[in-house]
């Protein structure tokens, strides 16, 4: 029988992150607590419940892997976003709180321009995990919503989220950007998407491109490969005014706008920025 207590496992995990961390007690609190099953509460209330050999070799295991830099999203299966817990596997990215502003916006779009919302045909081009198509669609349940990806898996990753959420207006469809409405001949008018924005040459030096899907993260040799891709797809498929919200990388705002500018008819240009100032989402209607 273990000698380990909840208290003696988070010493020696405190230890463990210290100069890994920016968070050492909440790491070590938080992924003892998925071990167990239990909320973070009773972690703190119970140093002196014992542990099992069996929940100290996992506990471990799962430190060391957040010393070697992996996710914590994929250390716990599970992610937050938008106020709602998403499930997260390594197929698809880890989503990030800048993202929420693409979703607040489109729908404070939504509620300003729509007097009725069942007539919205959106979009979630590369939805990985789901949460914009799944945070959008628990707003607008009478909404038509369709969720790409050129990827099976994240596929099948969206829909266990979507079930999660009890979400039935979501049509998930595979294939790369607009291809599948157009495949399916269908008409959208909403176009959402945070799509793989970070320059090739940059990837392999950022810590994310180790553990996350290299598909959701590679924007080719400029990072604006998606954008150009997309641009041109935009009228066969949109019922204009078609609008877009798509998030883009810090210092990208200006190219994209020109890139949409070469190929479609702009009649409304909104950059949004992140909580950190940053330019993070671009919103565009075009005829």
């Amino acid at each position: 029988m273990s000698e380990w207590t909840i208290g003696t496992a988070l010493k020696e995990a405190k230890k463990r992150l210290k100069e890994f961390s920016d968070s050492v007690s909440l790491d070590a609190q938080l992924l003892l607590a998925s071990i167990l099953r239990v909320e973070r509460s009773y972690i703190i209330a119970h140093p002196e419940a014992p542990l099992t050999d069996e929940q100290v070799n996992a506990y471990a295991i799962l430190i060391q892997r957040r010393i070697n830099g992996e996710p914590y999203a994929y250390l716990v299966g599970e992610r937050e976003f938008y106020g709602r817990k998403f499930i997260i596997t390594p197929d698809v990215l880890v989503p990030r709180p800048e993202t929420e502003h693409l979703v607040e916006h489109a729908i404070l779009m939504v509620e300003g321009f729509y007097k009725d919302p069942s007539q919205v045909r959106a979009i979630d081009m590369g939805t990985g995990s789901g949460a914009i198509a799944i945070s959008f669609a628990l707003r607008f349940p009478t909404a038509t919503i369709y969720a790409s990806d050129i990827s099976p898996r994240a596929l099948a990753v969206a829909k266990r989220n979507a079930d999660l959420h009890g979400v039935t207006n979501i049509q998930f469809l595979e294939g790369s950007l607009l291809e599948p409405i157009k495949d399916n001949d269908l008409k959208v008018d909403l176009i959402l998407s945070n799509p793989p924005y970070i320059p090739s040459r940059e990837l392999d030096r950022l810590p994310v491109s180790k553990f996350e899907p290299r598909l959701a993260l590679d924007g080719g040799d400029d990072g604006l490969a998606y954008y150009g891709d997309l641009f041109p797809q935009v009228r066969e498929v949109g019922i204009p005014p078609i609008r877009m919200f798509l998030e883009v990388g810090s210092s990208q705002s200006r190219d994209v706008i020109q890139l949409a500018r070469d190929h479609l008819e702009v009649i409304l240009i909104e950059v949004i920025p992140d909580y950190a100032g940053h330019d993070r989402v671009v919103r565009l209607s075009v005829k």
